[in-house]
């Protein structure tokens, strides 16, 4: 990991670290996967199975700045959020979207 910290033996899904806003791919390694790590310890997933749970870990969060939504990677396949889609050119590809919020930008 290129975060500048020690280096330790640390594992993250590699969905869940690749669709975090802080985590960047470069030469071949991942950066700020421990920062995202960090910050989702704090934060609950909204999916209705984990909220039930009260899982934490949740690092993808709604694009629309008003949204306090946030989910696991599979949590947001399961219920339906938008992803890097090539239909939608314009929509940054880590800028996601719950079904809620979606509609407003015109997705189906």
């Amino acid at each position: 990991l290129a975060d500048g910290v020690r280096p330790t033996l640390f594992m993250a899904h590699l969905k869940c670290a690749e669709f975090s806003p802080e985590v960047n791919f470069h030469g071949g390694h991942l950066s700020g996967v421990v920062t995202a790590w960090r910050r989702s310890r704090r934060l609950k997933c909204s999916h209705a199975q984990c909220l039930a749970l009260n899982q934490n870990g949740a690092t993808i969060g709604c694009g629309d700045g008003r949204c306090r939504a946030t989910v696991h990677y599979r949590c947001a396949l399961d219920s339906g959020w938008e992803f890097d889609n090539p239909k939608y050119p314009d929509i940054s590809p880590k800028a996601f979207y719950c079904p809620r919020h979606r509609e407003g930008l015109g997705m189906p």
